[in-house]
């Protein structure tokens, strides 16, 4: 990550528009946030998006630093950071694989544990059974869909 021209795209663009409804948004895997870093994007109505992949059985398969070291705790450790101490929710892109697939119901289970979705909003698809939607809770329309 760029912070230097990050940050610098982040100030002028908030600067110089007067009259759009400019929306900004970093896909990143949280691991170079820190806490200054963090303040920053969420004075600035940066939206975040990383990759947290399930549980850690799962998502340390994927992401791993240069040691080998699974990202897990750090990712989670910072998605729990921007949510408490910054009242910021991430949102997640999980990477699925065949594998991974196979464990849809505790990917789910993870983001239900970090605040990030919630249980109440899920429904079994009444046309075909094996699919649950997750319901908008202002529209109560569906926005993702998922296997059973």
């Amino acid at each position: 990550m760029n912070w230097d021209v990050l940050s610098f795209f982040v100030e002028h663009s908030r600067k110089f528009n007067t009259n759009k409804d400019l929306r900004l948004a970093l896909v990143t895997n949280l691991t170079l946030l820190n806490e200054k870093k963090m303040k920053f994007l969420c004075d600035n109505d940066v939206e975040i998006c990383s990759s947290l992949d399930g549980p850690r059985f799962i998502h340390d398969k994927n992401r791993c630093f240069k040691d080998g070291k699974g990202t897990y705790t750090t990712v989670t450790n910072k998605i729990k950071k921007l949510n408490k101490q910054f009242n910021k929710r991430v949102n997640l892109l999980p990477t699925i694989t065949k594998e991974s697939l196979k464990f849809h119901k505790e990917i789910i289970d993870e983001y239900v544990k970090l605040g990030l979705l919630k249980k109440k909003n899920f429904l079994k698809c009444p046309v075909q059974e094996d699919i649950v939607l997750e319901i908008n809770e202002k529209t109560n329309f569906p926005i993702k869909t998922f296997c059973d």
